[in-house]
């Protein structure tokens, strides 16, 4: 999907493709979908939006496609998005739990923009599993009504805002800057705190280094989305696995992280 995602970006192909998959339907931004329809024999088509969300979830099946035997199951991990689950993957064997092999565990990305569909209409209610939650803060708290709702379902279930903006700011530039500058040939210097925008900044910079002459200010915001998510996919799926303790214990995160393992631990009896 992210490969035909790359070829709509181009500005030179147009891409659809069709599907009763709810995985695959997942993986596309709701202003991206088209849901084809039939009634009262006559065929009709809508674009998603938060009004027929739950109309088109209902029709697909919005529960998670299991790779395990559901009564292994314990606990959902319920992320945002794919590049949260990959961090996860790849941070979980510091704190004594192996994510991508441990059948008690499923790890679930909620999509930013289809997020509050899932806390509000619980959808993973009917599967009777315990969940943690761990949502971004990013700069306004905006999830915050939804992790009070996750936590006040009396149901011992888990939800938080990390502490940071988002994952990127857990990490810290000893890993990042040999990272990309490994990939790129190129020196970037960049200074990862706990509010900026990470991968914008990363982006920029890779950018301004290989094209001086047109910077980063001047650049569409199509090409901007597309460069930060390069960024992103990136930090979580390759710098992450030279992840440390001490590296969290440099960004102040070890004690916050490892409280997210807990609750997820917590879980699995």
């Amino acid at each position: 999907m992210d490969a035909l995602k790359e070829l709509a970006e181009n500005g030179i192909a147009q891409i659809i493709t069709t599907t009763h998959s709810p995985s695959l339907a997942s993986l596309v931004e709701v202003e991206n979908i088209r849901f084809i329809y039939r009634e009262n024999g006559v065929n009709k088509i809508e674009n998603g939006h938060n009004d027929n969300l739950d109309t088109i979830a209902n029709t697909l099946g919005v529960l998670p496609s299991l790779q395990k035997e559901p009564e292994e199951v314990k606990v959902f991990l319920c992320l945002e998005g794919p590049t949260d689950i990959e961090f996860f993957n790849k941070v979980s064997p510091l704190f004594g739990i192996d994510l991508v092999n441990d059948n008690r565990i499923v790890a679930v990305s909620l999509g930013g923009g289809t997020l509050g569909q899932w806390v509000t209409n619980n959808y993973l209610k009917k599967l009777n599993k315990q969940e943690v939650h761990i949502y971004d803060r990013d700069v306004d708290a905006k999830y915050q009504p939804f992790v009070d709702e996750v936590n006040n379902r009396g149901l011992d279930h888990f939800a938080t805002l990390t502490q940071k903006r988002e994952i990127e700011n857990y990490f810290h530039e000893s890993i990042v800057i040999p990272s990309f500058n490994t990939q790129d040939g190129f020196t970037i210097a960049i200074t990862i705190d706990d509010h900026s925008d990470i991968p914008e900044l990363i982006a920029e910079a890779r950018h301004n280094q290989r094209n001086p002459a047109n910077p980063w200010a001047s650049q569409p915001s199509r090409y901007k989305e597309k460069c930060m998510g390069f960024v992103k996919k990136h930090l979580n799926t390759r710098t992450a696995g030279n992840m440390t303790i001490a590296v969290l214990q440099q960004r102040n995160a070890f004690d916050e992280v490892n409280n997210w393992f807990e609750e997820i631990k917590k879980r699995l009896n």
